[in-house]
């Protein structure tokens, strides 16, 4: 078990000798997060700056419940990516001040070391009076977050959205003056005074509450009603939605700059349009959040523009035969070579090609670079993603895919993001604790970029007990195994998963129960679906139908007993 915990960092080992005594811990700030140990039979050093101590208790923790002691050795590890960040979106529900302290544990167990919380009308705020969800934090409650996140090893970075994705907000009469169109609320005027003033009362109180964060996300993604009021339309007409999107947020960018914050921007709006002179424009303590979701056989030859998804006409050369569609995008809206000249020519000049290269053959994450070049620190974000297989659990082969992407890029800060809905008014997508295993995967991929499924599902089974081993597959199984033929699948992973009780240590005891109630429902959601495909109509009058109505039931209770 040790060397597949540090597959690089094993020395010395001794077989055959353990240590099972009382482990002294020295701190080195120099290490940050990482640790060493050294163990021999009468005595076991760690050393390791705060974070580094933090992880190496709870994996000596581990490895003396399940082994009773540690193999005598060296060992040392330390991660990949120095930022290792999850996004916590409440924007459907807070869960309470219990389920957030049970998160933080969650994530410190699997090594990150930031939290990103968008908190949208969750948060109590006097700026916005009448805004705040029943469920909202207070003030105190939102120094406690941060108290219980230091905690852990976790710092946090706050979230309010300075431009976009303001429906909780713009949906309410009273602030509806503050949106670019009266018929839709998704989004500030950005050349309306009084909505810029809102947005930096908004900030200044937030700021407030996290004045030791480094960094304050502003938002700023998928604007998509720019240039739709007069006064904007005016000015589009003199420039671009480009410039005006620019306008806005560069003094957003500014303003939390000189607040003492390094502002953080999701990329979409201007690295999209390949307007990387704009880019450059931005302060240059400003973070570019680089959002690219798709697993790998999907983000594959293709460039993403504002609002269009390029290939080039020369695919159509190239696919002779079914086979050929796998290397092929699998979704695209024009061909590049259709495209006015001086599209084509920011397509090629994206990624890297010469006049006259084959534009079929496009780099992993083709806005990487150009971004780079702007001069600004980039990170990447990943997603747990939402399964297309499955209503409840999401997909870890997917996540673990889209990682791949983003380990071999390079970066030093990633976030896996999970969104609870594309906005307030979206429906919700299901609760983060049966996304788990691919929480688990980014967190285990950032520290150690080189980790394979099968070592991934060794250390994530461990975690629940010596003997749990298979439980991350029979979850993956469970993802996959939607189709209506493949329907009694669900009803004897269950079983199966329900023998591995007995193994689960009492701290992981909450998080088994919540992924066997997820199963029972992802069951019952099938065996509904099927029923009502071959008995449509029909469920009033069925005894199966009847039977039916009374799973619901007690399903609904059970959602709101355990997720």
């Amino acid at each position: 078990m040790l060397k597949e915990l540090f597959p690089l960092g094993v020395n010395k080992l001794v077989p055959g000798k353990f240590f099972c005594g009382e482990v002294e811990y020295f701190l080195s700030s120099e290490m940050g997060d990482g640790f060493s140990i050294d163990a021999v039979e009468d005595r076991c050093v760690v050393k390791g700056g705060d974070n580094g101590l933090l992880y190496a208790g709870d994996l000596l923790r581990d490895i003396f419940r399940q082994d009773g002691g540690i193999a005598c050795g060296s060992y040392h590890d330390e991660p990949d990516i120095s930022l290792r960040c999850y996004h916590l979106d409440l924007k459907k529900g807070t869960g309470g001040m219990p389920d957030i302290r049970r998160t933080m544990e969650r994530l410190r167990t699997l090594r990150y070391n930031y939290i990103l919380m968008e908190y949208e009308n969750r948060i109590r705020l006097d700026a916005l009076p009448g805004v705040d969800a029943p469920d909202a934090f207070g003030h105190d409650e939102i120094r406690e977050i941060i108290h219980i996140a230091n905690e852990n090893g976790i710092k946090v970075i706050p979230l309010v959205q300075s431009f976009g994705h303001l429906e909780y907000l713009l949906r309410l009469p009273e602030y509806r003056k503050y949106s670019e169109c009266p018929d839709q609320f998704s989004q500030l005027c950005p050349l309306n005074e009084a909505a810029y003033e809102l947005w930096r009362k908004v900030f200044d109180e937030v700021a407030t509450l996290h004045h030791d964060s480094e960094y304050f996300h502003i938002g700023g993604d998928e604007v998509r009603n720019l240039g739709k009021c007069p006064d904007c339309a005016r000015f589009v007409a003199d420039s671009s939605r480009e410039e005006l999107f620019f306008k806005h947020i560069d003094r957003v960018c500014r303003y939390a700059s000189a607040k003492g914050f390094r502002p953080v921007l999701w990329h979409d709006m201007l690295a999209r349009a390949k307007r990387f002179d704009l880019i450059s424009r931005l302060p240059q303590e400003t973070v570019l959040l680089y959002w690219s979701y798709l697993p790998e056989n999907l983000e594959v030859n293709h460039i993403q523009m504002r609002e269009t998804i390029m290939i080039s006409r020369k695919w159509l050369d190239k696919i002779n035969s079914p086979a050929d569609f796998q290397d092929a995008p699998q979704f695209f809206t024009d061909f590049i070579e259709n495209a006015p000249a001086d599209v084509y020519e920011c397509c090629r000049r994206t990624v890297g090609a010469n006049p006259g290269d084959d534009l079929t053959v496009v780099p992993e994450l083709p806005l990487l670079e150009p971004m780079k070049r702007c001069g600004l620190e980039v990170w990447g974000a990943s997603v747990l993603a939402p399964s297309a297989y499955n209503a409840v659990f999401g997909d870890p082969l997917r996540t673990w895919s889209n990682m791949q992407l983003w380990v071999r890029a390079g970066v030093n800060g990633m976030v896996m993001t999970r969104w609870a809905g594309s906005n307030s008014l979206d429906a919700a997508r299901g609760p983060l604790s049966v996304r788990d295993l691919s929480l688990a995967q980014g967190g285990l991929l950032m520290w150690k970029k080189s980790l394979s499924i099968p070592e991934i599902e060794k250390r994530y089974d461990a975690s629940f007990g010596k003997n749990a081993a298979s439980l991350s597959r029979m979850i993956s199984v469970m993802t996959f195994s939607e189709k209506e033929w493949y329907m009694n699948w669900a009803e004897h992973l269950d079983a199966e998963f329900q023998l591995l009780e007995k193994d689960i240590i009492p701290e992981m005891m909450w998080l088994y129960q919540k992924f066997r109630v997820a199963m029972r429902s992802e069951h019952l959601i099938r065996r509904l679906t099927s029923f009502v495909r071959n008995s449509a109509g029909q469920m009033a009058g069925d005894a199966y139908g009847n039977s039916l109505k009374g799973e619901i039931m007690l399903m609904k209770e059970l959602l709101r007993e355990h997720l």
